[in-house]
């Protein structure tokens, strides 16, 4: 039986909900909806890490994707953390080195 779906609710599951979809390229993510039965895997688990880290500025891990695989409870967690905010992931410009010196 395929569950039916259920549309996000609140601003992080909003969010979160729109950052999977852009992932996963699919056209919309429920609260029940699964990352890894609607296509995740690792490598895009560690692009959702990446997205919601800087989105959220917070310290989102893989394990946590893993862990909290649906969107309510990935939700859930991502609120979790922004409200103790125990690490804020702060924003690194990058900077293009020349090519003429090795990288050290």
């Amino acid at each position: 039986m395929v569950a039916s779906f259920v549309e996000p609710v609140g601003d992080t599951e909003r969010a979160v909900a729109e950052v999977m979809q852009q992932v996963l390229q699919v056209s919309r993510v429920g609260r029940t909806d699964d990352f890894f039965h609607i296509g995740g895997h690792s490598l895009a688990a560690a692009r959702l890490v990446s997205r919601l880290r800087i989105r959220f500025k917070v310290d989102l891990t893989i394990g946590d994707v893993f862990a909290h695989t649906n969107l309510t409870a990935l939700a859930i967690r991502v609120d979790a953390l922004k409200g103790g905010r125990p690490h804020l992931v702060e924003e690194v410009p990058l900077v293009r080195l020349p090519r003429s010196r090795p990288v050290s």
